[in-house]
């Protein structure tokens, strides 16, 4: 009886789930008791067949969660995914490995007016910092197609203050103006891209319609001209302080 059931159905059932596994169990029945009835060899043979098959399927479940990190890993890392070295393995080499841009020639700190480098300065004013513009604005000029090459947020002086708003000295608002200015952080942007001080001052004023309920309080403020986009650039900014990159889409931006 018990032979029959060694190779009458079992080797069947056991085939369904592949030769490795038939040969593992052939091998745990011929270990039976001699004695054992045939409800009991069932009952046997029903849980190692159950055991077997979770084992398949959790390692079918493991294989799909791990392939996904798998192609990533070996699409984007410099070193491929390796079954020896496993997922973990190559996802940390790949967030080891330095990511770079590609080089721009560098350029004078005011970049090239009239070319596709040419470069203004945008800053966000205490109050534009406060109520959290700054992301609006730079996620604005993004869009727009512009780089950001210089970045930086600082507290005024109030000597700097003056210095910025020196135009106006001889206006009566000039004392106010420079106390607000220097009253907290700023933030300073180098845009580059092509009419980028023109389109620039354009983009100023949609945001000042925007944010800016009060005149004296308008938010944010930007170069107007060439000359002016030099000089300011070179209040806020030092040489060593931008940076010449070039952009996987810039050859989307312009024909």
């Amino acid at each position: 009886m018990l032979e029959g059931v060694r190779h009458g159905a079992a080797p069947g059932l056991l085939r369904l789930l592949g030769d490795g596994v038939e040969g593992a169990a052939r091998e745990a029945l011929r270990a039976l008791p001699p004695l054992l009835s045939r409800r009991g060899l069932a009952l046997l043979l029903l849980i190692i067949i159950g055991r077997l098959v979770r084992w398949h399927w959790a390692t079918r479940a493991w294989t799909r969660l791990a392939a996904p990190a798998a192609r990533l890993a070996t699409a984007r890392s410099p070193l491929a995914f390796t079954a020896a070295g496993g997922t973990a393995t190559a996802l940390a080499a790949y967030a080891a490995a330095p990511m770079q841009c590609d080089p721009a020639p560098a350029l004078p700190l005011a970049g090239a007016p009239g070319t596709t480098r040419e470069r203004t300065l945008i800053l966000v004013k205490p109050d534009g910092v406060e109520r959290g513009v700054v992301g609006s604005v730079i996620s604005k000029f993004e869009a727009k197609g512009f780089k950001l090459v210089g970045l930086k947020m600082l507290t005024p002086t109030l000597a700097q203050a003056e210095d910025n708003y020196a135009g106006l000295k001889k206006l009566p608002f000039f004392p106010g103006l420079c106390a607000y200015f220097s009253s907290g952080p700023i933030v300073a942007m180098c845009w580059e891209g092509k009419d980028v001080i023109k389109t620039g001052r354009t983009m100023v004023d949609e945001v000042r319609n925007v944010y800016a309920a009060d005149r004296g309080r308008n938010c944010i403020d930007g170069s107007d001209s060439v000359d002016g986009a030099a000089e300011e650039l070179g209040r806020w900014f030092g040489y060593q302080e931008m940076n010449n990159y070039i952009r996987a889409v810039d050859s989307k931006v312009y024909a």
